[in-house]
Order: structure tokens, then C-alpha cells, then sequence
């Protein structure tokens, strides 16, 4: 029994500490125009925000403002994902496309990890970015994908 526990608290450690010390590079696929600096904008915002701990609850400078006061937890999708199977660092991530609604742009990504034998999809995610400020903050997509709903 004693064993057992050292290898399930070593095993838990040692996941914890890959998870928190791995760089999340985005990559993105070759239909999306990253010639468009508008657009290479709000990727460069996600990628740093993937990289600043959004599994934890702070004030988080790539967010909307707004969002963060009206929303716990602001990210309404992201802390449902971030915090399950193995942290956000251990997979890997693509932008898939980006799409401007409105005034915002819609970036969706896959999180996949793949090998010599395997390629698992664990989700394809969006997440929207408008101006605030001056520059690009992440918002949810919900209230534009909603905005025109009548109930």
C-alpha cells in the first residue's frame, strides 16, 4: 500500500511539473493568412496566453477586462479543458483558422498529441479576440455566436 501511494504522488508530480515547464508553440495551418498583421496579432495574443497559466484564476493581461469582472472563471470554455488530462502543456496545438465576425476574430484550434502510432484530437477549440485598449485581448465566443438570439 505504501508503494502504491509513492508512485501515485511521484506519477502526479511528475505530470504536474511537465505540464507547467513546457512551452506551448501554436503552429498553424498553411490556409490561414498570417501575412495579414491583424491576424498574426491575435495568434501571437493566444499563444501567450495559453503560455500564462490559463488553468489559474487571476487577472490576466491577454483577457478582456469586461469578461473578467463579469464572468468566474472569464474563460467560460477554457477552464473545463485546460485542468483535465495531463495539463495544457502536454498537448499539442494548431490553429486551424481564423475568421473576423463582426469586430472580433474567431480562432479555432485543435489540442492533439500525436506519435508513431497514434494521433488523438481532444478538442478543437475557439476563442474570439477584439480590440481593447489599443491591442487585441481574447474573448469568449458565446455572446457573439449569441448576440442576435432571441432567447
Amino acid at each position: 500500500m505504501r508503494c502504491l501511494l509513492a508512485v501515485l504522488v511521484w506519477s502526479m508530480l511528475a505530470q504536474f511539473a511537465y505540464a507547467q515547464t513546457n512551452y506551448i508553440h501554436v503552429s498553424v495551418q498553411s490556409n490561414v493568412d498570417t501575412t495579414n498583421a491583424d491576424i498574426r496579432s491575435v495568434i501571437q495574443v493566444w499563444e501567450e496566453y495559453l503560455n500564462a497559466r490559463p488553468d489559474s484564476l487571476y487577472s490576466n493581461p491577454y483577457w478582456v477586462e469586461s469578461e473578467q469582472r463579469q464572468y468566474n472563471p472569464f474563460d467560460l470554455a477554457g477552464h473545463v479543458w485546460w485542468n483535465m488530462y495531463y495539463g495544457i502543456g502536454y498537448w499539442k496545438a494548431t490553429v486551424l483558422s481564423v475568421s473576423l465576425s463582426d469586430s472580433a476574430f474567431i480562432i479555432r484550434t485543435m489540442f492533439y498529441r500525436s506519435d508513431s502510432r497514434d494521433f488523438v484530437v481532444r478538442n478543437i477549440f475557439q476563442v474570439a479576440a477584439r480590440v481593447e485598449n489599443g491591442s487585441y485581448k481574447l474573448c469568449n465566443v458565446l455572446p457573439i455566436n449569441s448576440r442576435y438570439w432571441h432567447k
